[in-house]
């Protein structure tokens, strides 16, 4: 039962008939019948054979009519959603032992739903960097960022500052995931460059194939940025790669800085690109409803739009701006999990 005529779609009329309440002196009068568009946070759900009781002062769906409707319910913790034939439709909260749904009129989804557009678009980027790009920004809450971007506060600590890139680059190794990925890769090693905090990702079956790796990425960046590499900071990451490293140092007069065991601080500028970029990652995968296997193509778009979206520590300016000194295209990106036309 709904309250809200301007929800139907279509709309028939019926003769009146009484809907008894609590309140056994005050029955409601059903007006029509008819089906109804919902839109919540930039979703919408079609849904057929609803009763128009104008004077209800709640919207009412019953699970019966749900299911009815060819939808099924996913439930955790305090937090549910619709799927139809396995995408999400929608997400919401429970509160009072009631799944509440969040309303939108159609002229308010409008200009909701191309505010939710950019902000999907971006990777479930901020809302003042959005702003700053001169887009629609979505002020709803998003419950797919309530549930992925949770961290601890960044560590503070400071490095020597750099003014060019690839005058000091920061590498760290993520991994094992589970599962891995659907190419095979359980690791992922990051390369952030200090100047532009522009940030490269190489997928890795094992964690010693990231030397080999990082080789292939030295040339290409400094054939791309025709500058050489001058300094690396990692941890120590075993002592075969610790001394692989040694060796390319020496042999091109690089100077590697090793953070101390179990001290991820003093390597936390890797550290907190690891944790934008799982983030967004996190976001991708839960919003486009995708098994944990694509988590590779995750995060490799999660680092391709961190790279494309202005960054507040960088006066406003992309990172990919920085690193190429070409501004990036974003008219024509796509959701991450839509549907390839």
């Amino acid at each position: 039962m709904f309250g809200i005529k301007n929800l139907f779609t279509s709309l028939s009329p019926v003769s009146h008939f009484s809907i008894a309440t609590g309140d056994l002196s005050s029955n409601l009068i059903a007006e029509g019948i008819g089906n109804i568009t919902i839109f919540s946070n930039g979703n919408t759900l079609n849904l057929s054979n609803f009763q128009f009781v104008p004077k209800l002062s709640c919207n009412l769906i019953s699970l019966l009519q749900l299911f009815n409707n060819k939808l099924t319910i996913n439930q955790k913790d305090s937090n549910f959603q619709l799927v139809s034939n396995g995408a999400i439709i929608l997400q919401e909260y429970i509160k009072n032992n009631l799944m509440k749904i969040n309303l939108k009129t159609p002229s308010s989804f409008v200009t909701t739903s191309i505010n939710d557009l950019w902000h999907k678009r971006l990777g479930h980027l901020g809302r003042l960097p959005v702003c700053n790009m001169g887009l629609p920004s979505n002020h709803a809450p998003c419950i797919t960022c309530d549930l992925n971007k949770a961290h601890l506060l960044p560590f503070k600590h400071k490095f020597e500052l750099v003014s060019s890139p690839l005058d000091c680059v920061h590498i760290d190794i993520v991994g094992p995931i589970t599962p891995s990925s659907i190419s095979g890769y359980p690791y992922f090693l990051t390369i952030v460059d200090q100047a532009t905090s522009f940030k490269m990702i190489y997928f890795l079956k094992n964690k010693s194939d990231s030397f080999n790796q990082f080789v292939i990425a030295k040339e290409q960046m400094e054939n791309q940025l025709d500058q050489t590499l001058k300094k690396i900071v990692s941890d120590q990451g075993g002592k075969s790669l610790s001394s692989e490293f040694k060796i390319l140092s020496n042999s091109h007069g690089l100077v590697h800085v090793f953070s101390p065991a179990y001290t991820p601080e003093h390597n936390g500028f890797s550290k907190k690109a690891n944790r934008t970029i799982l983030e967004k990652a996190r976001c991708l995968l839960n919003r486009s409803n995708l098994p944990n296997v694509y988590w590779a193509e995750a995060v490799s778009t999660a680092t391709n739009l961190s790279s494309l979206s202005p960054t507040p520590s960088r006066h406003n300016n992309s990172l990919y701006a920085l690193w190429t000194k070409a501004h990036p295209r974003i008219k024509k990106l796509p959701v991450f999990g839509c549907p390839a036309i």
